[in-house]
Protein backbone atom coordinates (compact mmCIF):
# COMPACT_ATOMS: atom_id res chain seq x y z
CA UNK A 1 0.00 0.00 0.00
CA UNK A 2 3.00 2.61 0.72
CA UNK A 3 4.31 1.72 -2.49
CA UNK A 4 0.81 2.54 -4.66
CA UNK A 5 0.40 5.58 -2.28
CA UNK A 6 3.92 6.92 -3.54
CA UNK A 7 2.63 5.67 -7.17
CA UNK A 8 -0.09 7.89 -6.95
CA UNK A 9 1.29 11.07 -5.54
CA UNK A 10 3.93 10.62 -7.97
CA UNK A 11 1.85 11.47 -10.93
CA UNK A 12 1.61 15.29 -9.84
CA UNK A 13 -2.30 15.22 -9.91
CA UNK A 14 -3.08 14.96 -6.50
CA UNK A 15 -1.93 16.97 -3.35
CA UNK A 16 -2.84 13.98 -0.87
CA UNK A 17 -3.56 10.52 -0.92
CA UNK A 18 -4.39 7.62 1.80
CA UNK A 19 -4.70 4.29 0.72
CA UNK A 20 -6.01 1.80 3.53
CA UNK A 21 -7.47 -1.96 3.31
CA UNK A 22 -10.64 -2.56 4.75
CA UNK A 23 -11.79 -4.48 7.57
CA UNK A 24 -14.32 -7.37 5.71
CA UNK A 25 -13.09 -9.70 3.56
CA UNK A 26 -14.51 -10.29 -0.62
CA UNK A 27 -16.36 -13.49 -0.81
CA UNK A 28 -13.36 -13.98 -3.44
CA UNK A 29 -11.15 -14.53 -0.33
CA UNK A 30 -9.34 -10.56 -1.41
CA UNK A 31 -8.94 -7.74 0.39
CA UNK A 32 -10.84 -4.42 -0.45
CA UNK A 33 -8.58 -1.14 -0.68
CA UNK A 34 -9.68 1.90 -0.34
CA UNK A 35 -7.87 5.07 -1.47
CA UNK A 36 -9.00 8.84 -0.88
CA UNK A 37 -7.69 11.32 -3.00
CA UNK A 38 -7.27 15.36 -2.79
CA UNK A 39 -6.65 16.49 -6.46
CA UNK A 40 -4.03 19.53 -6.12
CA UNK A 41 -3.47 22.54 -9.08
CA UNK A 42 -2.82 21.18 -12.48
CA UNK A 43 -1.97 23.55 -14.23
CA UNK A 44 1.04 26.04 -13.15
CA UNK A 45 2.93 28.57 -14.61
CA UNK A 46 6.68 29.69 -13.31
CA UNK A 47 9.62 32.17 -14.39
CA UNK A 48 12.96 33.10 -13.76
CA UNK A 49 14.71 36.36 -14.64
CA UNK A 50 18.00 37.12 -14.03
CA UNK A 51 21.96 38.04 -15.04
CA UNK A 52 24.47 36.27 -16.44
CA UNK A 53 27.97 37.83 -16.81
CA UNK A 54 28.43 35.58 -20.45
CA UNK A 55 24.83 36.11 -21.22
CA UNK A 56 23.74 39.08 -20.08
CA UNK A 57 19.92 39.68 -18.88
CA UNK A 58 17.93 36.34 -18.95
CA UNK A 59 14.53 35.39 -18.74
CA UNK A 60 12.95 31.88 -18.89
CA UNK A 61 9.26 30.40 -18.53
CA UNK A 62 7.31 27.86 -18.10
CA UNK A 63 3.32 26.63 -18.63
CA UNK A 64 2.37 23.02 -16.85
CA UNK A 65 -0.04 20.74 -17.22
CA UNK A 66 -0.38 18.01 -15.28
CA UNK A 67 -3.47 16.12 -17.28
CA UNK A 68 -3.09 17.23 -20.40
CA UNK A 69 -5.90 15.41 -22.37
CA UNK A 70 -6.59 13.13 -19.43
CA UNK A 71 -4.42 9.77 -19.22
CA UNK A 72 -2.13 11.66 -16.41
CA UNK A 73 -0.18 13.29 -19.30
CA UNK A 74 2.06 15.98 -18.54
CA UNK A 75 2.06 19.16 -21.07
CA UNK A 76 4.53 21.60 -20.50
CA UNK A 77 5.71 24.58 -22.58
CA UNK A 78 8.72 26.75 -22.20
CA UNK A 79 11.15 29.34 -23.51
CA UNK A 80 14.61 31.02 -22.79
CA UNK A 81 15.43 34.34 -23.71
CA UNK A 82 19.47 35.05 -23.22
CA UNK A 83 19.78 38.47 -24.55
CA UNK A 84 23.29 39.43 -24.21
CA UNK A 85 22.30 42.79 -22.79
CA UNK A 86 25.46 43.86 -20.38
CA UNK A 87 27.27 40.63 -20.53
CA UNK A 88 30.52 41.01 -19.91
CA UNK A 89 32.34 39.08 -22.42
CA UNK A 90 33.27 40.74 -25.71
CA UNK A 91 31.24 38.37 -27.79
CA UNK A 92 27.98 37.60 -25.58
CA UNK A 93 26.47 34.00 -25.44
CA UNK A 94 22.85 35.33 -26.96
CA UNK A 95 20.28 32.19 -26.86
CA UNK A 96 16.61 32.22 -27.91
CA UNK A 97 14.96 28.68 -27.30
CA UNK A 98 11.29 27.44 -27.46
CA UNK A 99 10.97 24.01 -26.15
CA UNK A 100 7.21 21.66 -26.00
CA UNK A 101 7.60 18.24 -23.62
CA UNK A 102 4.83 15.62 -23.66
CA UNK A 103 5.22 13.24 -20.90
CA UNK A 104 3.02 9.78 -20.98
CA UNK A 105 3.35 7.79 -18.16
CA UNK A 106 2.54 4.33 -17.77
CA UNK A 107 4.07 2.87 -21.00
CA UNK A 108 3.47 -0.88 -21.30
CA UNK A 109 4.25 -1.12 -17.64
CA UNK A 110 3.59 1.03 -14.31
CA UNK A 111 7.08 1.91 -13.99
CA UNK A 112 7.88 2.90 -17.37
CA UNK A 113 7.52 6.49 -18.91
CA UNK A 114 8.13 8.39 -22.22
CA UNK A 115 8.92 11.93 -23.34
CA UNK A 116 9.20 13.46 -26.54
CA UNK A 117 10.32 16.75 -26.42
CA UNK A 118 10.73 19.01 -29.48
CA UNK A 119 12.59 22.34 -29.74
CA UNK A 120 13.50 25.53 -32.09
CA UNK A 121 16.79 27.35 -31.00
CA UNK A 122 18.72 30.69 -32.01
CA UNK A 123 22.27 31.40 -31.03
CA UNK A 124 24.43 33.86 -31.60
CA UNK A 125 28.29 33.25 -29.44
CA UNK A 126 31.52 32.27 -30.02
CA UNK A 127 30.58 29.15 -31.77
CA UNK A 128 28.55 30.69 -34.62
CA UNK A 129 25.40 32.33 -35.39
CA UNK A 130 22.80 29.26 -36.36
CA UNK A 131 19.09 28.16 -36.04
CA UNK A 132 18.50 24.51 -34.85
CA UNK A 133 15.39 22.54 -35.20
CA UNK A 134 15.40 18.90 -32.84
CA UNK A 135 13.59 16.96 -30.61
CA UNK A 136 14.70 14.71 -28.04
CA UNK A 137 12.82 11.34 -26.92
CA UNK A 138 13.47 9.95 -23.37
CA UNK A 139 12.31 6.75 -21.62
CA UNK A 140 12.50 6.74 -18.01
CA UNK A 141 12.19 3.25 -16.23
CA UNK A 142 11.67 3.93 -12.24
CA UNK A 143 13.41 1.37 -10.33
CA UNK A 144 12.65 2.45 -6.70
CA UNK A 145 11.36 5.99 -5.16
CA UNK A 146 15.55 7.40 -5.03
CA UNK A 147 16.80 5.66 -8.48
CA UNK A 148 15.53 5.17 -12.29
CA UNK A 149 16.98 4.27 -15.80
CA UNK A 150 16.85 6.28 -18.69
CA UNK A 151 17.28 5.84 -22.50
CA UNK A 152 17.47 9.20 -24.47
CA UNK A 153 17.89 10.01 -27.94
CA UNK A 154 18.05 13.16 -29.79
CA UNK A 155 18.06 14.36 -33.30
CA UNK A 156 18.89 18.09 -34.32
CA UNK A 157 19.45 19.34 -37.68
CA UNK A 158 21.41 23.11 -37.25
CA UNK A 159 22.01 25.54 -39.80
CA UNK A 160 25.17 27.69 -39.54
CA UNK A 161 24.73 31.15 -40.65
CA UNK A 162 28.39 32.37 -39.92
CA UNK A 163 30.74 29.96 -38.31
CA UNK A 164 33.67 31.20 -35.99
CA UNK A 165 36.07 28.28 -35.12
CA UNK A 166 38.42 29.09 -32.24
CA UNK A 167 37.57 32.19 -30.93
CA UNK A 168 37.02 31.07 -27.47
CA UNK A 169 36.73 34.59 -25.66
CA UNK A 170 35.90 33.25 -22.42
CA UNK A 171 38.42 30.71 -22.52
CA UNK A 172 36.25 28.02 -21.37
CA UNK A 173 34.59 25.42 -24.25
CA UNK A 174 31.96 22.82 -23.69
CA UNK A 175 32.47 19.11 -23.87
CA UNK A 176 31.06 18.78 -27.24
CA UNK A 177 33.24 21.43 -28.84
CA UNK A 178 36.16 19.79 -27.23
CA UNK A 179 35.87 16.37 -28.86
CA UNK A 180 34.82 18.06 -32.10
CA UNK A 181 38.19 20.14 -32.06
CA UNK A 182 39.94 16.57 -30.87
CA UNK A 183 38.50 14.68 -33.97
CA UNK A 184 40.12 17.94 -36.41
CA UNK A 185 43.27 16.80 -34.77
CA UNK A 186 43.90 20.32 -32.65
CA UNK A 187 44.74 19.14 -28.69
CA UNK A 188 42.97 20.84 -26.27
CA UNK A 189 44.37 20.13 -22.87
CA UNK A 190 42.79 20.54 -19.31
CA UNK A 191 44.99 21.11 -16.39
CA UNK A 192 45.59 22.66 -13.17
CA UNK A 193 48.35 25.79 -13.05
CA UNK A 194 47.48 27.16 -9.67
CA UNK A 195 43.41 27.97 -10.04
CA UNK A 196 41.86 25.87 -12.98
CA UNK A 197 43.08 27.33 -16.12
CA UNK A 198 41.98 26.28 -19.77
CA UNK A 199 45.35 25.15 -21.66
CA UNK A 200 45.66 25.38 -25.31
CA UNK A 201 48.53 24.02 -27.35
CA UNK A 202 49.13 27.16 -29.66
CA UNK A 203 51.19 24.90 -32.22
CA UNK A 204 48.17 22.51 -32.65
CA UNK A 205 45.58 25.01 -32.45
CA UNK A 206 45.90 27.92 -35.28
CA UNK A 207 42.73 28.97 -34.65
CA UNK A 208 43.34 30.69 -31.50
CA UNK A 209 42.34 33.96 -32.18
CA UNK A 210 45.50 37.25 -31.87
CA UNK A 211 43.57 38.37 -28.74
CA UNK A 212 44.54 35.31 -26.53
CA UNK A 213 47.87 35.57 -27.88
CA UNK A 214 48.84 38.65 -27.05
CA UNK A 215 47.12 38.12 -23.51
CA UNK A 216 48.28 34.72 -22.79
CA UNK A 217 50.76 33.70 -20.27
CA UNK A 218 53.47 31.93 -22.20
CA UNK A 219 55.19 28.50 -19.81
CA UNK A 220 56.27 25.19 -20.63
CA UNK A 221 54.03 22.71 -19.62
CA UNK A 222 54.52 18.90 -20.55
CA UNK A 223 52.27 17.80 -22.94
CA UNK A 224 51.28 14.12 -22.64
CA UNK A 225 50.75 13.45 -25.91
CA UNK A 226 54.17 14.75 -27.31
CA UNK A 227 56.72 15.45 -24.94
CA UNK A 228 57.41 19.19 -23.92
CA UNK A 229 55.94 22.39 -25.63
CA UNK A 230 55.14 25.80 -25.29
CA UNK A 231 51.38 26.34 -24.35
CA UNK A 232 49.39 28.83 -23.64
CA UNK A 233 47.38 29.57 -20.03
CA UNK A 234 44.17 31.67 -20.45
CA UNK A 235 43.12 33.81 -18.01
CA UNK A 236 39.70 32.80 -16.04
CA UNK A 237 36.47 34.63 -16.74
CA UNK A 238 34.64 35.50 -13.23
CA UNK A 239 31.11 34.53 -14.19
CA UNK A 240 27.99 35.52 -12.31
CA UNK A 241 24.68 34.51 -11.79
CA UNK A 242 21.47 35.50 -10.01
CA UNK A 243 18.28 34.60 -10.68
CA UNK A 244 14.41 35.29 -9.39
CA UNK A 245 11.53 32.35 -9.81
CA UNK A 246 8.17 33.19 -9.90
CA UNK A 247 5.43 30.10 -9.50
CA UNK A 248 1.85 30.78 -10.01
Amino acid sequence: MAEGRREILGLGIFRHALVSARDSVAADGTIPVGVEVTEGPLRQVSGEGGYDSRGGLTVQAEWLHRNFTGGARILSISGLAQTGVWALDERPEILYRGAVSLTQQYVFHRRLSAIAAPFVEYRDDYRDQSYALGIGGTLIYKVDPVRSLALLYAYSDRRIEEARFGDYTSGAIDILTLLNTIAKGDRVLRSTVGLHKDIINLKDAPKATDELRRNALQLSHPDPFAGNRDVVVLPDMVVGKFFESLLI
